[in-house]
């Protein structure tokens, strides 16, 4: 992909739209849990070569392939919206210099029609946006800019609040899910040191608690990825439609403006939706040992339980 190719959005990166398997531009992008995007049919081509495992081909982390194939892996909206946008500007601004310039009177796009949201020249003031039925509202491009700039930053604030908010989050579910494999693990070996002192009648309640143990953490694990992939997938979102927001603002106001709205709204969105973002209550696997040797023919040999673990306030995510 060349610079041309992206001329009419500005200096925009070209990695944050290039697919590090083809190095081209990402044609129905998937994400993984690392959060690095490749086009679907590069994935499938990479596990073909790959003996049929799902690595990624940037960090080499490892991921079960999804029940019904990779079409099942989670598309990164924010990045097919950035790569619908780049398509709907080259179809449109094939003459260099149109995108400044209106298309249906060919004059310079001087002002902004407030209700319509769109960039207008004087002709279009005078018939389609005229400001005398009381449906059209019309400010200078310039002032219009300033003010999408002014809104663009309080959003830009906003949303590396809430990614400190959520990266916050993200490291005490982290910290939640190595502390739960370590109680898992300590559990086990609790049984067994039990299960050791104890005579043969007792080993096959000894198993069933193991059982009970890797169930326990199973089902708890499965809420800890959960959650991790979820605060990874905002976390990315947002951080590209920031990095959208800033190419926009070095653009020129006209090319700006076209695609003002959308992001602004989305991006409010976005920002709306972390502000919901808690993190769930925290347990830990605990394994309470039953020292009534005299009862174990009719009792289990213990207990498996989980230990709530009080979240410390340096865990706890800052207000935005």
């Amino acid at each position: 992909m060349t610079s041309k190719d992206l001329s009419l959005l500005g200096d925009i990166d070209e990695k944050v739209i290039e697919c590090s398997i083809c190095n081209g531009r990402l044609e129905d992008p998937k994400s993984l849990s690392c959060i690095h995007s490749f086009c679907l049919k590069c994935l499938e081509n990479w596990v073909q070569t790959n003996h049929g495992k799902l690595t990624c081909p940037i960090c080499r982390k490892e991921y079960p392939i999804p029940l019904g194939g990779l079409q099942k892996l989670s598309p990164n909206t924010v990045l097919n919206n950035l790569l619908e946008t780049i398509k709907q500007h080259e179809e449109k601004d094939e003459v260099k210099g149109t995108a400044s310039r209106c298309a249906s009177h060919a004059k310079p796009l001087e002002m902004y029609c407030t209700k319509c949201k769109v960039p207008i020249c004087i002709k279009c003031t005078e018939m389609e946006h005229a400001a005398g039925d009381g449906k059209h509202e019309l400010i200078n491009i310039a002032t219009a800019f300033n003010t999408f700039k002014e809104t663009s930053e309080d959003l830009k604030k906003a949303s590396n609040e809430s990614i400190k908010k959520i990266e916050n989050v993200l490291k005490a579910v982290r910290t939640n899910a190595k502390e739960l494999e370590e109680s898992k693990d300590e559990s086990i070996t609790d049984i067994d040191d039990q299960v050791q002192e104890m005579v043969q009648i007792i080993k096959k309640k000894g198993e069933e608690m193991r059982k009970k143990v890797e169930a326990n953490y199973m089902e708890e694990k499965e809420v800890n990825d959960v959650q991790i992939t979820n605060l990874t997938k905002t976390i990315s979102e947002l951080n590209t439609s920031v990095s959208f927001l800033n190419q926009l603002l070095k653009s020129e106001p006209a090319t700006a403006m076209k695609s003002s709205g959308i992001v602004l709204n989305k991006m409010m969105d976005e920002i709306s939706k972390s502000e919901e973002i808690k993190q769930k209550g925290r347990r830990q696997i605990n394994f309470i040992r039953n020292k009534l040797i005299d009862l174990l023919k009719e009792n289990d040999i213990g207990n498996v339980t989980f230990k709530q673990v009080n979240i410390k306030e340096e865990d706890m995510p800052s207000s935005a």
